[in-house]
C-alpha cells in the first residue's frame, strides 16, 4: 500500500489543504492519453488545484483521469480530500501502486505567481500514475512542488531493532 502526500506530511504532525481546486473535461493530450489507454484527444477530466501546508502553497497538483471516474468526482472531494482517497473510494478499493518518477524543472511565470515562488524558481516534480488492482491506471499527472519543500516519509514499515542492554 503506498501512502499518499496527504499522508506523507500527516506523519510529519501538520495538515494539507487545498485552494482553487478546478475539475474541467479536456481532451486528453498524447502522453496522457498513452498513460490512460485512450486515444488522444478522447474527452477525459483535469483536475488542478494547490496543496497549502500551514498557510503556504507548497504545490501545484495536476492529475487526468478518465471520464468514468472524473464524473463521479464532488466538490467536497476537491476541497477536502486527497486524489488518491477519493479516487478509491470510486474505484472501489484503496489505491494499491503509484508510479513516481522524480524530475526538475524552471517555474513558469503562472506556476511560480500561483506557488508564491519568484519566477525561474527551481521546482521538484513527482509525475506519477496510480493503478488499480485489475492493472488500469486510474489517475495521472504531476505534482509541482516548489523547490525547497521536502517531505520524508517511509513506504512499508521499518524492521524493529533491538535495543541494546548496558550500553
Amino acid at each position: 500500500y503506498s501512502l499518499s502526500f496527504e499522508q506523507q506530511v500527516a506523519q510529519t504532525g501538520r495538515v494539507v489543504t487545498y485552494r482553487s481546486p478546478a475539475l474541467e473535461v479536456t481532451p486528453a493530450p498524447a502522453e496522457v492519453a498513452r498513460h490512460l489507454g485512450v486515444e488522444p484527444d478522447t474527452l477525459i477530466f483535469k483536475l488542478e488545484r494547490l496543496r497549502i501546508i500551514e498557510g503556504r502553497p507548497v504545490c501545484l497538483e495536476i492529475r487526468y483521469m478518465p471520464k468514468e471516474i472524473g464524473e463521479k468526482v464532488t466538490g467536497e472531494m476537491l476541497a477536502t480530500r486527497a486524489v488518491h482517497a477519493f479516487v478509491g473510494e470510486i474505484i472501489g478499493e484503496a489505491i494499491p501502486a503509484i508510479s513516481v518518477s522524480l524530475t526538475a524543472e524552471i517555474a513558469t511565470p503562472r506556476v511560480a505567481r500561483l506557488l508564491e515562488l519568484p519566477e525561474n524558481s527551481a521546482l521538484l516534480v513527482r509525475n506519477n500514475t496510480h493503478h488499480a488492482s485489475d492493472g488500469r491506471i486510474v489517475v495521472c499527472g504531476r505534482s509541482l512542488f516548489a523547490g525547497d519543500v521536502s517531505t520524508d516519509y517511509v513506504l512499508g514499515q521499518l524492521p524493529k531493532t533491538k535495543i541494546s542492554e548496558g550500553g
